[in-house]
Formats: C-alpha cells, sequence, structure tokens
C-alpha cells in the first residue's frame, strides 16, 4: 500500500544542506502498522508529509496505492490525497468556525451530497461517542475530543493510508491510551495502512514493526 524506495530529502539552510531522510526504504500493506519512531528533529514530520504527498524527494518514489506520488504536481497529489490518504497532524488543526460535525465532514464535501455527508459524519461521532458534541466548535472541546474529532476527520472517506502523527503531547496516561485506541479502530475500520509517527516506543506498542529514525537512517527498533 505504502512504499518508499531508497528516498532522500535534503532542505538547504543558512548553516548548510540538512538531510533528514537519507536513501530510506519502507514498506506497508493494506491493513498493517508500521511505527517509526525518533526523537524531536529526527526527520518524522518530513517522512510522514513525503508519505502524505505534502513534499516531494530528492530521489526516490514514494508509491501509494502503486501511485507514485513524487512523479504527480501538486495539484494531481492533492487529489490522490483527499481519495486515498488520511493525515493526522501533532495539532488538531480544526477549523474554529466550524462545529465539530462540519470538520469531520469536510473531506466529504464535493464527492459526496451534503445530506449523505452528514449523515456519514453523524454516524462516524456517535460510533466514537462524540454525538454529543457534534453541534460545538472546537474551542469548546477538551484536547482530547478535539484529538479524537481530528482523527475522525482523517477517518471518514476511509482511506487506504493513514498517516499519523502520535499526538499524545499534553494527555494525561489513560487520554493517550483512548486516542491510540480510536486511531486503531478508524484503521480497522477502512483496512488501511497505517504509518504512525512516535516520540517512543510505547506509543506504537500495537504495530506489527517499529522501527527507529537516527541521523536519516531506518533500522529495526532493538527492544
Amino acid at each position: 500500500m505504502l512504499t518508499l524506495r531508497a528516498v532522500s530529502k535534503t532542505f538547504a539552510t543558512p548553516t548548510g544542506d540538512v538531510a533528514p531522510l537519507r536513501s530510506i526504504s519502507l514498506e506497508i500493506a493494506a491493513g498493517a502498522r508500521l511505527a517509526v519512531v525518533g526523537a524531536p528533529a529526527s526527520g518524522k514530520t518530513t517522512l510522514g508529509l513525503l508519505a502524505a504527498g505534502l513534499l516531494v524527494p530528492d530521489a526516490g518514489p514514494v508509491l501509494v496505492d502503486g501511485c507514485d506520488l513524487s512523479a504527480l504536481d501538486t495539484d494531481e497529489r492533492a487529489r490522490v490525497r483527499r481519495r486515498n490518504i488520511g493525515v493526522v497532524t501533532d495539532a488538531p488543526l480544526l477549523c474554529p468556525t466550524l462545529t465539530v460535525l462540519d470538520n469531520v465532514c469536510l473531506p466529504l464535501s464535493g464527492p459526496v451530497p451534503d445530506l449523505e455527508a452528514r449523515d456519514q459524519g453523524r454516524a462516524l461521532l456517535a460510533a466514537l461517542s462524540l454525538d454529543h458534541v457534534q453541534d460545538a466548535r472546537p474551542s469548546q472541546l477538551a484536547l482530547l475530543d478535539q484529538r479524537l474529532v481530528a482523527l475522525a476527520r482523517a477517518a471518514v472517506r476511509l482511506p487506504r493510508l493513514i498517516v499519523a502523527d502520535t499526538a499524545l503531547r499534553g494527555l494525561a496516561p489513560d487520554e493517550q491510551r483512548s486516542w491510540t485506541d480510536v486511531l486503531l479502530r478508524l484503521q480497522h475500520r477502512s483496512g488501511a495502512a497505517l504509518l504512525m509517527l512516535c516520540d517512543t516506543p510505547a506509543e506504537g506498542a500495537a504495530c506489527d514493526a517499529v522501527l527507529a529514525l537516527r541521523d536519516g537512517e531506518l533500522t529495526e527498533w532493538v527492544r
């Protein structure tokens, strides 16, 4: 489902080039879960942006369901992302002027009639026990609920791939477990491949494999 083959990315800075990813390769099949663990500034965010088609690599293909994102222009990548990829960032990034329901339904706008989209959004919020906040604005929600709504928005279109920053900073341990449980439920619901970007290996404990990102290279995590 997601395949990277010898992918590299370098950024120019005033103090010289920085290469967060150096010829990395990985593969995640549909329904499989892979965690990538790294310290801050290790390149996890760059990896997630490449997998989601929000960045283009300097070398190597990024394949999502057989489609090479690196060969597409910006608009074509956006269409693939909208259709096949759910992206969860480390901040909820909800639209503050929209209700919870409207935020969840945003990815459905256009291809799905409005009434049907709202029915799908309500059903998903109810499945996550969030239907009681569907008419609230994001600012009225606790941090955990904001992040759960962001998960619902990423998964409402049943994506083929979910790219998720673990987004656990600021949450209590029981809230962290709740967030992870919902992520895994939504991934199972869609049968998507899951790429989790984690600060610690414990955050990716439910994944099929855990890799470490250090000095721009991926290695097997030694538990």
